[in-house]
């Protein structure tokens, strides 16, 4: 069994670089997403994610929610 001082000393070792690594692929994804081709390819899957959900039998609202929901790729959770 591991010590638990000497565990929480490695975890607060590691945080910095986990903000680094967080801040980075946060930058990374910002940076994909201002160009126009992400953008585009973007609307085209949540267009037929919606439009898939309604011929599953979600109403408009139902689906829209649902998609609303999700965000931006790669972002986390909308609303």
């Amino acid at each position: 069994m591991q010590d638990p001082a000497a565990l929480g000393q490695a975890m607060s070792q590691m945080t910095p670089m986990y903000e680094v690594m967080v801040q980075t692929m946060v930058e990374g994804t910002l940076k994909a997403m201002e160009q126009p081709a992400n953008i585009e390819r973007m609307a085209v899957v949540m267009r037929r994610y919606y439009e898939a959900l309604l011929r599953q039998g979600f109403s408009r609202d139902e689906a829209l929610q649902i998609v609303a929901g999700m965000g931006l790729p790669g972002m986390g959770k909308g609303r």
